[in-house]
């Protein structure tokens, strides 16, 4: 679909502020950020230089290998926890960017 999964964010006296939502969006529509000093993780840099032009002289570096390790995830689970920020296990939820990936038959006959 030629889309990508983006998200920005910005570390503000010691701790990660949004400045992108997770989105989903074409490299050439990202959204753009203000600023310079930016580093570009994942393989929407590796697999789309339009992501790079986007960007441009805002990007300090890229690092187009990096992936979400599961010691990562734990750590900030364990300081929202601590933070008095957790959340019911029966009420967590992923947090699906594309929850329709298949046009029902009505919508491809269109």
């Amino acid at each position: 679909m030629e889309e990508l999964y983006l998200a920005a964010y910005e570390k503000r006296d010691g701790e990660w502020t949004t400045v992108i939502a997770p989105c989903l969006c074409k490299a050439e529509d990202a959204p753009l950020v203000e600023g310079n000093g930016w580093f570009g993780c994942g393989s929407g840099f590796a697999l789309n230089d339009a992501l790079r032009t986007r960007y441009g002289a805002q990007l300090c570096g890229v690092e187009a290998l990096a992936v979400p390790q599961a010691d990562a995830v734990a750590c900030i689970a364990a300081r929202e926890f601590t933070g008095g920020k957790a959340v019911d296990a029966a009420l967590a939820l992923p947090l699906y960017l594309r929850d329709k990936v298949a046009l029902t038959t009505r919508e491809r006959q269109r």
